[in-house]
Formats: structure tokens, sequence, C-alpha cells
């Protein structure tokens, strides 16, 4: 079953990436385990909906009192959340709060050349995961 971001029923759900924009941290094709959470601090990694599509970047908060205190032309008054990629093609996206969906706490890539498993051959882009223990995944 393929779920939109904000309907999938468990915390933790997985995602493959598709795109550059976060590379060579992550690359197209690498699956990312998702935590819903309500609160995110500057710096984390994250994935949010932005005009229905997934997207997986890290969050910057700014304090901006008018445009013209912002170098980022696209940035409007008021905003205070973006979202910049790793790859500097891409331009960083304002969002609101409410956009964010969850924080990234584990990436997979699959080294198997010419894999054929399930893990690069998925049936789903967005997969719902039970809830793993808090140790489950050690994160360095």
């Amino acid at each position: 079953m393929v779920y939109t971001l904000k309907s999938v029923p468990t915390k933790q759900f997985m995602i493959r990436v598709k795109g550059d924009s976060m590379a060579p941290l992550i690359l197209e094709g690498d699956w990312v385990l998702v935590e819903k959470r309500d609160s995110f601090e500057s710096g984390e990694l994250v994935v949010a909906e932005v005009d229905g599509v997934a997207v997986c970047r890290r969050l910057h908060r700014l304090l901006l009192d008018s445009i013209q205190e912002s170098p980022l032309e696209h940035v409007r008054e008021g905003d205070t959340l973006l979202l910049v990629a790793n790859n500097s093609n891409y331009a960083p996206i304002a969002v609101d709060e409410e956009d964010i969906v969850g924080s990234v706490v584990y990436s997979y890539r699959c080294l198997i050349e010419d894999c054929t498993g399930p893990c690069c051959t998925p049936d789903d882009e967005v997969v719902a995961v039970p809830k793993l223990p808090p140790d489950y995944f050690h994160v360095a």
C-alpha cells in the first residue's frame, strides 16, 4: 500500500529517496527511516511534504523581521523555516512547521551491484514500519 506522508498509520516509516538534493550524504535509491515528531531543531535532517511531494532536507530556522534582512530573494517576509539541500544546485525551500512530517533517524543504502532484492526493487515508495525499540539502530 502506498501512503501519503500524513496518513502513514505508524510513528515510523521509510521513504525511498528520489533525486540528488542531499548528495553525497543521501543518494537516489537510498531508504530513510523517518520518525514522526511535533518539534524539530535547526540543523536536523527532516522530511516535509511540499506541494504534495516528500522532500528530505536539512532544517534551518531563521529570525527575519523583514525581507531586506535576508540575502535569499525567494524568502518571503515572516518565513522562519527553510529546508536546505546539501547539493548547491537546489534552492532552499520556505516551509511552515505543519509541513514538516518527521525527522530522519537512519538511512540505508544497498551496496550490492545490480541487486534485485526487495531493498532495490520495492513495490512501494513509502512503507509503514512497526515501532522499533530506541536502541534498534546505532547512530555514530
